[in-house]
């Protein structure tokens, strides 16, 4: 079968002067005497890794794909990395005469630059994201696709991104995207510099009509300001220093696989802060999703470092608690006492919320029973405990520890009063929440509570005018309804209505200890 390969015009004539291995031949898959030589010769290669028939062209040539790239999955991948290959074969020259050769074609053809803005392409766009089902099966391979290639559904190309953004810059296609801002002015430096000496921040975005993000990223590109240092920021910063602390990274992406920023990280405590603005970190900051800072969170905890999370919030309103909780998250307080040698007692709802208030983050809260910690008849924790509540799908007999705070460090404190609750209620199931702005929820698992649920991201109502932010409780519909607003809108929609946003927190954990 020499001459199949080597001279395939006689291959007919050969095989009629040997008939016994053109019998042979003949018994093999094969429309033509080509196609059953080639199967004779390779046999089960006329079907693709799908089963479907692959296209015979010649004995020398063999099987194409089973279809035209449009219809077969083999050919599309073939084509995919041989175009691929041959991008990548390309120098930055070819690429940018590619670029402007293809950009000149569509504008005489389409009058666009990129065909994707031609009407066509919009509607056929629009109707794409308008079928969830089709999205959600997009997104699925997308995400499969970036698993398979980098190990992480999440992954984007950082070289990538900064090479776009580059060529954006200095294209003017930011100009051309947005001709009634004037980003020209932001791209200059020396006009920025300009503006910046006799303008607030908020004064320029109003003036060029552009968001106040966007002119604090174009004056960190400028170098006219030091970066991502606000005053609060700074004060957090002057704050660990005062601790003695001083081995502080500061606003790095190179700690989190992802490349998100984090604004200290404190390696000698694994330990990470993060302090969010509320007024930059609503629903209408284009990169803040429902789960960015819950996503962020889970990220420092599979690598072993606790987040806390200060929102601007707290930070100014809370200022004292925010303190001592993070000098006991670091272990620099100097007053320690041991639970041992304190004693327990129920006391009243006024003394709970006193010390609540002063000293626990969220501040008091009602609940059916309290107990006290004293150390030398000096309250210095409290717990509260309550019946849960049935309308979130709990058991009605199940107690929930609603709050535990402490005036200082008191070492084996919170196991005392639990000890003391479980005494008198031998036979309760308890549940209780951690918030992960500030905790991992180690002190559960120390008082041997087992995690039954990951609580998604909730959110808090921000009045931008006053940057504080209010319970989602206090915006329910049931109370809206009763301030005069239509009951056949929706909660999103009347608060839309009032000039609020939503800023969503960290997601939350569910613990419980059972008898």
């Amino acid at each position: 079968m020499v001459v199949a390969e080597t001279n395939p015009k006689n291959l007919a004539s050969a095989l009629k002067r040997d008939p016994a291995l053109l019998e042979w031949v003949n018994r093999h898959y094969g429309v033509s005497l080509s196609e059953r030589v080639y199967n004779a010769l390779r046999p089960l290669e006329h079907t693709c890794e799908r089963g479907q028939k692959k296209r015979f062209n010649s004995v020398t040539a063999g099987y194409r794909f089973c279809g035209k790239a449009s219809e077969c999955q083999c050919a599309r991948e073939s084509v995919a990395a041989k175009v691929s290959a041959a991008k990548n074969s390309l120098t930055s020259e070819q690429k940018t005469r590619i670029n402007e050769k293809r950009s000149a074609t569509n504008l005489e053809k389409y009058g666009v630059v990129n065909t994707g803005q031609t009407q066509t392409a919009k509607e056929n766009h629009k109707a794409v994201y308008a079928d969830h089902e089709k999205v959600a099966e997009i997104s699925a391979r997308v995400a499969q696709t970036k698993i398979a290639n980098h190990g992480t559904a999440s992954y984007n190309n950082p070289d990538k991104i900064r090479q776009t953004f580059k060529q954006k810059r200095t294209d003017g296609y930011w100009v051309n995207r947005y001709p009634d801002k004037d980003i020209a002015c932001l791209e200059s430096k020396d006009e920025l510099t300009r503006l910046f000496e006799s303008m607030t921040v908020v004064e320029i975005a109003e003036t060029l009509g552009v968001h106040i993000q966007t002119v604090y990223r174009y004056l960190n590109q400028h170098n006219i300001r030091e970066p991502f240092k606000s005053v609060d920021e700074k004060e957090v910063e002057q704050f660990l220093l005062s601790l003695g602390i001083t081995n502080i990274v500061r606003n790095s992406r190179k700690i989190l696989p992802s490349r998100r920023e984090l604004d200290f990280f404190l390696p000698d405590y694994d330990i990470a802060i993060e302090y969010n603005g509320v007024y930059w970190h609503h629903e209408d900051v284009a990169h803040i999703t429902r789960d960015y800072h819950w996503k962020k969170f889970k990220e420092c905890e599979e690598l072993g470092i606790q987040l806390i999370t200060i929102f601007s919030n707290f930070w100014h309103l809370k200022k004292a608690i925010v303190k001592t909780t993070l000098t006991n998250k670091l272990l620099r307080s100097t007053n320690k006492i041991y639970g041992r040698r304190c004693s327990v007692k129920l006391i009243s709802s006024k003394a709970a919320k006193d010390f609540l208030n002063q000293y626990h983050i969220q501040g008091y809260t009602p609940a059916q029973i309290v107990y006290g910690l004293y150390h030398n008849d000096s309250l210095t924790a409290v717990m509260s405990f309550s019946k849960t509540r049935t309308a979130i799908g709990n058991s009605s007999d199940d107690y929930e520890l609603v709050r535990f705070a402490s005036s200082t460090r008191v070492v084996g404190g919170a196991s005392k009063l639990l000890a003391q609750f479980r005494k008198d209620y031998p036979d309760a199931s308890i549940i209780s929440y951690s918030d992960n702005e500030w905790s991992t929820g180690n002190l559960y698992r120390q008082l041997e509570f087992t995690l039954e649920k990951e609580i998604p991201a909730s959110y808090w109502y921000l009045k931008p005018n006053e940057h504080r932010l209010y319970h989602r409780y206090t915006f329910n519909k049931q109370k809206l309804i009763k301030l005069g607003y239509s009951s056949s809108l929706t909660e999103a929609q009347i608060t839309r209505e009032m000039g609020l946003l939503k800023v969503w927190d960290c997601g939350k954990k569910k613990w419980a200890l059972r008898p």
